[in-house]
């Protein structure tokens, strides 16, 4: 939960968290974790008087608890082999749980790696405007040797396209409000960048990355991404997992 790159404060939580606890006592419900900290999320975007807010789905997309807003633009991402105990065991399978968001009348954009017949039949059932993502100038995959690009090893370069292509189309399908995103404002949020996402430091000498992937297509990017940066160079990687 960030507002103008601000993280909450412990000061709201602590002034919101126990409304809404209250509210689960008082009318029995069985909320979980993610599903009291989007309610929290909400309340501090409304306290803060947020103009926009960009809203990540937690699991899924057709159960998820964020599911409830109704937005200017639905973003589906790449997508790949994740939670499958509960969302399927199959790419496609996914692909249907995560297309949930389309909702009826309101844009899809939706990125490369994907099932995209799902998300076209679903926008169609809803009568959603389909906007798959368009080839990027930095994606040159024409290469005579048939390795794969820096565009395709760099979810950074990637992100980036679907970002600034998403932008374009809210700006032609509610002109009114985002008309006031300019070249030079699109290029500074495209250079801020959230921890955790190839991020590198040094430390007494040594060089450092923190990255979350935590699925295969992930995971091939992010030691692509590390082959190509420290190339020739051995590493010693340490992975977390819950399970």
């Amino acid at each position: 939960m960030v507002v103008d790159t601000v993280p909450i404060p412990s000061s709201s939580v602590v002034t919101l968290l126990p409304r809404i606890l209250d509210l689960c006592k008082e009318h029995s419900i069985p909320a979980t974790f993610f599903e009291i900290t989007t309610m929290l999320a909400f309340m501090h975007f409304r306290s803060s008087r947020c103009d926009v807010v960009v809203l990540e789905t937690g699991l899924g997309g057709r159960l998820d608890s964020t599911n409830i807003v109704q937005p200017d633009l639905c973003v589906i991402t790449n997508i790949g082999l994740e939670h499958t105990r509960i969302l399927g065991g199959t790419v496609e399978e996914i692909a249907g749980e995560k297309a949930g968001i389309i909702k009826g009348g309101v844009p899809v954009v939706v990125g490369t790696d994907c099932p995209r017949r799902v998300m076209e039949e679903k926008a169609g059932e809803v009568g959603a405007p389909y906007f798959p993502l368009p080839p990027s100038d930095d994606d040159d995959n024409d290469n005579d040797k048939g390795e794969e690009s820096d565009f395709d090893l760099d979810f950074d370069l990637q992100n980036s396209h679907l970002s600034r292509y998403s932008l374009s189309v809210l700006r032609s399908t509610s002109p009114s409000f985002f008309s006031c995103i300019t070249p030079s404002s699109l290029s500074l949020g495209l250079s801020r960048r959230p921890p955790c996402r190839f991020q590198e430091f040094s430390r007494l000498g040594v060089d450092c990355v923190l990255d979350v992937a935590h699925n295969p297509p992930a995971l091939r990017q992010l030691f692509g991404k590390f082959g190509r940066r420290y190339e020739g160079r051995k590493g010693r990687v340490i992975v977390g997992m819950s399970r």
